[in-house]
């Protein structure tokens, strides 16, 4: 039997609700992907958003521009060891930005959006990343900045000595490459992983 479906919306006319109503998947799917492929929007290409949140929103703008310009100068990097021209095609970074629903719960949102082909360069290695395992929330508190590192280690490895590694890597390199000191780095075990020779 035939069911029955109400759309609440400011857009009638938009086109995807329109193809939805004549149930036309195929004309939605080929104007969709023409669009997207112009554009270079998924899967034409990866977006990366970096998000930042915090109390203070000035510390937080400070911080997310702080790493756009870091991670700006590592794509400019990138792009003079290759063509320039095709370069600039793969990589795009947008300057942080509040988001959507820039506050929610008094705590200031901002973010950064990345446009690139990750299939044609490593992010890994331009964000000096060891691991893409890795996960990394960053956090503003009344006290300061605390980080929260998500880790997977390999099996037969001294966890406590690889977690204050990490602890003084992570410090290390917010104090050298932002000049940002944390309150605390918060090193989370997720798993153990066994590392075939």
């Amino acid at each position: 039997s035939k069911g029955k479906v109400i759309v609440q919306t400011y857009n009638p006319d938009n086109f995807s609700i329109l193809c939805a109503k004549e149930q036309n998947y195929r004309k939605f799917y080929e104007t969709e992907i023409l669009l997207r492929k112009q554009l270079k929007y998924p899967p034409f290409c990866d977006i990366i958003v970096i998000g930042f949140n915090g109390l203070n929103e000035k510390k937080i703008i400070d911080i997310s521009n702080r790493t756009y310009n870091y991670l700006k100068n590592s794509f400019n990097n990138i792009n003079k060891k290759e063509n320039e021209e095709e370069s600039e095609k793969e990589i795009s970074i947008f300057r942080p930005m509040p988001a959507p629903i820039d506050k929610i719960q008094n705590r200031y949102r901002y973010r950064i959006i990345i446009k690139a082909n990750t299939n044609n360069f490593n992010l890994n290695e331009i964000l000096k990343r060891d691991n893409y395992s890795k996960g990394v929330v960053v956090r503003q508190t009344d006290d300061g900045i605390v980080i929260d590192v998500y880790i997977i280690v390999g099996y037969g490895t001294k966890i406590s000595e690889v977690c204050r590694n990490v602890q003084e890597k992570v410090k290390y390199n917010l104090d050298s490459m932002l000049g940002v000191t944390a309150k605390a780095v918060n090193v989370i075990v997720q798993g153990v992983k066994v590392i075939e020779d």
